[in-house]
């Protein structure tokens, strides 16, 4: 959550989908100076990244707890907001909402003044933005402008006092909300800008009164600045603001899950081999035992009574000379 190290008591959020939206730290910012010339020293400053859903509908909540305490020379507590560099609207806490320590409130769209007698509001939603791949310098120009504020939420508050302006009073109508929904990329300059904000429907609501607000302290002296940067996951992810998402692992199963019956299909290929190679032994063992046995054969020498010479060729044979008186 926001909170402001020299003004502890005032905490500003955004919600969305009904929850409070994480907050992460801005490591980038250093001291980051607020729109129209704001000063807003390290310690009444804050800036922290949110991530946003397309889409999403969010609103800006505003917290005043003890130790926050309004001094006597003010009447009420201004806030102010600018979303995409553009202001909004804001709410103003009395000392009949401070009476009891603590007040809460939202800040729900772009308020505009339709007439003397009628507010219109728009709740504020997140939408993605387009990049265009442009080298046109025109339209890049054009951009630039477009780009300033983009994707960020911006809360100003003052301790200030506000008076009541008694009627007629000076219209403020406000019509030129158009959301950014393209722009050229080579106008975001390295930023890593995903979403934009556009407006909901309107609706009107009686308000008769009409207040003016002066800052005993100055108007470019706020007690406190609050930025929001809001980027997609994926944006954050680029960005390193939050790490990204480990790629899925498959699990390793066991070599025997994953061979159904590994090991006895290895016994019985043992086995088989056994086999095998008995049998090989078996059938040269035949065949030494038949070669045997026609070498005898061939060497039996008919039984006369009478020796007979023999010889013993090259090749194994032998021959029995018959002629021999």
């Amino acid at each position: 959550m926001a909170i402001l190290r020299d003004v502890p008591g005032i905490k500003i959020t955004i919600e969305s989908n009904r929850k409070t939206l994480n907050e992460y730290d801005d490591d980038e910012r250093g001291e980051w100076t607020p729109p129209n010339n704001i000063s807003a020293p390290g310690g009444r400053q804050s800036s922290t990244y949110v991530e946003c859903e397309t889409g999403s509908e969010f609103q800006i909540r505003v917290e005043l707890a003890p130790p926050f305490h309004l001094g006597w020379q003010y009447n009420c507590v201004a806030v102010w907001a600018r979303v995409d560099g553009k202001h909004i609207g804001g709410k103003s806490f009395t000392r009949n909402h401070l009476a009891n320590n603590f007040y809460s409130d939202k800040i729900n769209g772009v308020t505009a003044r339709i007439d003397a007698a009628q507010v219109s509001t728009r709740p504020l939603k997140f939408c993605s933005i387009s990049k265009v791949d442009t080298s046109d310098p025109v339209r890049v120009n054009k951009d630039v402008k477009l780009a300033k504020g983009l994707g960020e939420i911006i809360v100003i508050v003052h301790c200030a006092n506000e008076d009541h302006i008694p009627l007629p009073v000076r219209i403020h109508r406000r019509n030129n909300f158009e959301p950014v929904k393209e722009i050229a990329e080579k106008a975001l300059k390295g930023q890593a800008i995903s979403h934009g904000v556009e407006y909901g429907p309107e609706t009107r609501r009686v308000q008769n009164q009409h207040f003016e607000f002066t800052y005993p302290d100055g108007e470019k002296n706020p007690v406190g600045a609050f930025r929001f940067k809001y980027r997609s996951r994926e944006a954050l992810q680029q960005q390193l603001v939050i790490p990204r998402s480990p790629s899925p692992e498959v699990a390793r199963e066991p070599l025997q899950n994953r061979i159904p019956n590994v090991g006895n299909h290895r016994e019985e290929r043992l086995a088989k081999l056994k086999r095998e190679i008995a049998a090989i032994k078996a059938e040269e063992q035949d065949d030494n035992n038949l070669g045997h046995k026609r070498s005898s054969e061939g060497s039996e020498i008919p039984q006369s009574g009478k020796r007979y010479k023999t010889s013993r060729k090259r090749d194994g044979r032998i021959v029995v000379d018959l002629t021999d008186d």
